[in-house]
């Protein structure tokens, strides 16, 4: 299971599509209030976060940059181990070795690829994914609905390596120089190695879930403050505890969400670094070694490692007979041609490559869509059924054929080429439905895989020889395709009882549930007792109702018939069963009445639980306060401080001097006469012709009024008369005590 749900939304989800979600069980299609992030019109899994780094947002330039540069490194890994299939003759020659041990030369090598594993997988989990394996980065970059193509696309590169080896060095070994083989190998991985170091960024990448983004909520503001300083400084943050923390609550969602950055992000200066170590990378290193013996344990990760060896040692048994069929009579072809012979391989292979990766989605999607978007990994593995016929057929012709002389074409053009389609799509397919069930541990589960394959690869080239010259070709290729088969075969049970599988695994500590702190209280046994009721009572319901249609179907047949007695036997019954049905919808409401006051006291308990925490927050805070007598002192205090600093601005506003005054009035005329202009002269008034006439005099009322209005003015001005003395006499006082400390200081 990718997707980040919390318990309480996992529950409402399982409820209301009545079923149980195990790992590998995903949700591809909204489900009544629950909407998820779609591209076109698929759910996307696991549900990519709103960061512009995160790799499932990565725009498809950057996803196809980083497949390549892995199947690059995939491809260049496999290409020598399997080369020294057309050079086996110069090899005996060179130094003086029989056949047999010639072809341990490839055991050997296959053997320590298998075990390297406990050394490259630790290391990637620990120091980043680069680029040690491909399916995890596959896993990481691209979403489940993707991951069937690039996942054959792996296993094809992988392959196509083994079978182009030999193409590349038989020529060589044979014109120029076997040792020449091995520096072009070198060169070119010297080559991606570059790529490596400029073109390909960190997958790793953490998804938070909904548990511990609320915890993060209860952050003070000072935290968060240093969070945001820690989101500046990104080239210090480790990238495994990268992760947005703008993911969505899907419960309260009423409309589809789409993420700003899918198909538009990128990777980040701190991706592109060469080692960023986990915060326990020796634990992780451990773990890793411990992990892929455990998973051996688990039936599907069982049959993924059997299904994916025998597949290749079909494949690998081709390898290590070719030259020792084809270089004898009546062929006596040469190193090179037998190494042109796996031309027909690579072109299976490549028929694999186009026809597995669609049909597998295709299937998957199908079996999606009729089970109501729910995908179970099983829907994958019908898939298998052709290539598992195209196995079949490939090696019976090499089998009989080497066995009896057929013509090269046959056995070459039928018998390779289905080697080579069955090699490219039965591992993909297996292996995508174990990374689907166990996506949390997908390298370890290719270890796993790697070590077991390699391991009977090695026992395949230290006795295939032995074999064949002892007992014919027949018995030793035959025996190994009946045991492809079966392990093939065992994929029917897996396809009905997997979910099984996986249910008595969902509690693997391995799966990061071994530890867990949650506890089965006795509240929550006694509401699973009374859904599973309700839940019996419905399908109780369910049977009546069919019961009373079966009944009435049964009384109209017996009129039909003019079977008058039987027909009203029939509608008694079917009066019986409704009555039945009236009783069980009254125990129905009881049980739902129950349920909803279980539940709500709980809510309730949980409500006054918050209540006391939060009333001994306010009592924590009150007494940090100190009580309404110190809020009082400081806020007399805060007045006193305030009436000084009103006065001390006062003082200092009439500190102008009369000559400061005069100045000032005559810098404010200048400005005057800059804006307006001069002043214009107006003339004297005339001294003569002016008639002087005695003026009326002014009404006793309105002296009255003029009066008592100087009196208001004279005794506004005398307030503010001694308002100002007051000022200056707090003045004076004030210098006298500053004096006086002055004095007393020194």
């Amino acid at each position: 299971m990718e997707m980040n749900y919390d318990e309480a939304t996992l529950r409402q989800i399982e409820e209301e599509l009545d079923t149980k979600i195990y790992p590998g069980t995903e949700i591809m299609a909204d489900v009544g209030s629950h909407h998820f992030v779609k591209g076109a019109s698929a759910v996307l899994v696991p549900q990519p976060s709103a960061d512009l780094h995160d790799p499932l947002n990565w725009s498809p330039m950057w996803k196809t940059t980083v497949a390549i540069i892995a199947t690059g490194v995939s491809f260049l890994q496999a290409l020598g181990p399997l080369s020294l299939a057309p050079m086996v003759g110069v090899m005996m020659e060179q130094y003086n070795s029989s056949l047999a041990a010639v072809i341990q030369f490839t055991g050997v090598t296959i053997l320590v690829l298998g075990f390297s594993n406990f050394i490259w997988v630790p290391i990637q989990t620990a120091f980043g994914r680069r680029p040690t394996a491909q399916p995890q980065i596959i896993a990481d970059v691209y979403f489940l609905h993707e991951r069937g193509g690039w996942n054959t696309l792996y296993f094809t590169a992988y392959f196509g390596a083994l079978m182009i080896g030999p193409i590349i060095s038989g020529p060589m070994a044979l014109h120029t120089n076997w040792r020449y083989f091995w520096w072009l190998n070198l060169g070119l991985m010297g080559l991606w190695i570059i790529l490596i170091l400029f073109f390909f960024p960190e997958t790793k990448w953490h998804r938070a879930h909904p548990k511990d983004m609320i915890a993060n909520l209860g952050n003070s503001s000072d935290e968060k403050q240093a969070a945001v300083e820690v989101e500046n400084k990104a080239p210090e943050r480790d990238i495994e505890s990268t992760t947005s923390t703008t993911m969505q609550d899907l419960s309260k969602t009423a409309t589809q969400q789409r993420d700003p950055y899918l198909g538009k992000g990128r990777p980040s200066k701190q991706q592109f670094k060469i080692f960023q170590p986990s915060k326990h990378p020796f634990k992780d290193m451990a773990l890793d070694i411990w992990i892929p013996i455990k998973l051996h344990a688990f039936p599907i990760v069982h049959l993924a490692a059997f299904v994916v060896s025998w597949s290749a040692s079909c494949f690998l048994t081709i390898n290590l007979t070719q030259s020792q069929v084809f270089a004898a009579p009546p062929y006596n072809f040469s190193s090179q041609t037998i190494g042109q012979f796996n031309w027909a391989i690579v072109i299976g292979a490549l028929v694999g490559l186009a026809t597995n990766g669609k049909l597998s989605d295709w299937v998957s999607m199908r079996a999606t869509r009729k089970n109501r978007g729910i995908r179970e990994p099983e829907m994958r593995l019908p898939a298998l059924i052709p290539y598992v016929l195209i196995m079949l057929l490939g090696n019976f012709v090499v089998a009989f054929g080497y066995e009896y002389k057929w013509p090269w074409e046959a056995i070459v053009i039928i018998g390779y080429g289905c080697a080579g389609v069955q090699v490219a799509a039965m591992p993909a397919i297996i292996s995508t439905y174990a990374v689907d069930c166990y996506k949390p541990v997908a390298g370890s589960i290719f270890v796993a895989i790697t070590v077991n394959k390699n391991l009977w690869g090695y026992g395949m080239s230290k006795f295939i020889t032995e074999w064949t010259v002892a007992d014919g070709y027949l018995p030793a290729i035959m025996t190994n395709m009946c045991l492809t088969f079966l392990w093939c075969a065992f994929a029917v049970l897996f396809f009905y009882k997997g979910k099984t599988f996986r249910k008595c695994t969902s509690f693997s500590c391995i799966m990061g549930n071994g530890q867990s702190s949650r506890k089965i209280s006795a509240q929550d046994r006694a509401i699973l007792d009374l859904k599973n009721q309700r839940d019996r009572l419905h399908q109780y319901q369910r049977r009546l109702t069919h019961i009373t249609t079966l009944e009435t179907k049964a009384a109209r047949e017996c009129l039909a018939r003019g079977d008058k007695p039987r027909a009203l036997l029939a509608l008694r019954r079917k009066k019986y069963q409704e009555s039945l049905l009236l009783k069980t919808d009254a125990q129905l409401e009881q049980l739902e009445i129950l349920t909803g006051s279980v539940e709500f006291a709980l809510v309730q308990k949980d409500v006054l639980f918050g209540l006391k925490t939060g009333t001994e927050v306010l009592k924590d805070i009150h007494k940090e306060i100190g009580g309404i007598e110190e809020v009082e002192k400081l806020m007399g205090e805060g007045e006193r401080e305030r009436e000084f600093q009103k006065e001390v601005s006062d003082l200092l506003a009439s500190q102008m001097t009369n000559q400061e005054e005069d100045e000032v009035e005559d810098e404010l005329e200048a400005l005057e006469r800059e804006v307006n202009g001069p002043v214009a002269v107006l003339p004297d008034a005339p001294k003569h012709g002016v008639i002087e006439e005695p003026l009326p005099d002014a009404p006793t009322t309105e002296m009255d009024e003029n009066e008592e209005e100087e009196e208001e003015e004279a005794a506004a001005a005398a307030i503010r008369k001694r308002q100002k003395e007051r000022a200056k006499a707090r003045a004076k006082d004030r210098e006298q005590e500053n004096g006086g400390r002055v004095a007393v200081e020194a």
